[in-house]
């Protein structure tokens, strides 16, 4: 089964970024070179790609520390500074630098990542940050991007309303089944960021829709009857997963792959159970109370899209039941 992906580790900066659930999402760089490595090779290596922010310096496999760019020139640039370095090994113009090295968890939220790096002193606040996978991976990460996630995370918060009236104005407009769909799982891809979800429809409903959609699919028994979607349908709640290797429910659900966490979602109508909504993430960075809150609204519009309540002389007032479970959202609008 091949479920949405919303994000991935390019190995450059570019502008429009998906939103990330956590900063091992970001655009990052792997320069790494051992400290016995020539400082010479270094800057050769700088020069030739402008865009990364500095270096990682290895011993014996093992991090010991970060050398920002604008450290290594502005070093090098003093008087005998290329005498006493360039030709030595780049373990020396750290040591002599004494620079700090800042490390992240690759699951920390972009919030509290530039919380983070603000915190540091004056001089260190643009220095690059090392951020540290499970897997051992190390990666730095530029704190011009950081700031430009950061923002784009604040427009999308800023525009939330919006955003929710966009998918209202198409439904009311019946708007093709596809298109509502793409609208509705690139909404919340903005605001409740996922590596992976899918949209579970009852089968009896999987029958009578007017398409099918990449990201719908039937809610087969098999999954039907394993813990956490049994959970969602008997609860008529959320059921969030914060760490699968540890919860109870999280067995037996390999269809969905190798998950961290775990949101599911029921997606109601106004006839009903419509199925629902999955959304994973596959680092440990659980979703937090609004994102859950979130979810909630856009289920409820999905269930709107799934059963075709446009018609519904109801639907009016289901819409604004949906709009007042999002009140508390507008201390987010600027």
């Amino acid at each position: 089964m091949a479920l949405s992906d919303s994000s991935s580790l390019p190995s450059s900066l570019h502008r429009n970024l998906p939103t990330p659930v956590s900063v091992g999402d970001l655009p990052s760089y792997d320069y790494q070179v051992p400290v016995q490595t020539l400082t010479e090779e270094v800057t050769l290596h700088l020069d030739k790609h402008p865009h990364l922010p500095g270096v990682i310096l290895l011993d014996e496999g093992r991090l010991h520390s970060a050398l920002p760019r604008s450290l290594i020139f502005e070093r090098l640039g003093h008087r005998y500074g290329v005498e006493l370095f360039l030709r030595k090994p780049i373990l020396e113009l750290q040591q002599f630098l004494r620079n700090q090295t800042y490390t992240i968890p690759d699951h920390m939220s972009v919030k509290e990542a530039v919380q983070f790096a603000l915190s540091r002193k004056p001089e260190d606040l643009y220095a690059p940050l090392i951020i540290l996978y499970e897997d051992g991976l190390l990666r730095l990460l530029d704190m011009h991007t950081l700031l430009l996630a950061q923002s784009q995370i604040l427009d999308n918060a800023n525009n939330i309303f919006s955003s929710m009236s966009s998918i209202e104005e198409a439904i009311r407009a019946n708007q093709p089944f596809s298109m509502l769909i793409d609208l509705t799982v690139d909404t919340i891809a903005r605001l409740v960021p996922y590596h992976r979800a899918g949209i579970f429809v009852k089968p009896s409903r999987w029958i009578h829709l007017p398409q099918r959609h990449s990201l719908v699919y039937r809610l087969r028994e098999d999954l039907a009857m394993t813990a956490p979607f049994r959970a969602v349908m008997n609860a008529s709640q959320p059921i969030h997963i914060t760490n699968t290797a540890t919860s109870p429910l999280w067995q037996d659900v390999d269809s969905l792959g190798n998950l961290r966490v775990w949101l599911g979602v029921p997606i109601q109508s106004l006839l009903g159970f419509e199925g629902v909504l999955s959304l994973g993430r596959l680092s440990a960075s659980p979703f937090n109370v609004e994102e859950v809150e979130l979810s909630k609204t856009f289920a409820g519009y999905l269930g709107l899209i799934l059963s075709g309540s446009h018609h519904n002389p109801r639907f009016s007032f289901y819409m604004d039941r949906l709009r007042k479970r999002t009140s508390w959202l507008e201390r987010f609008e600027s």
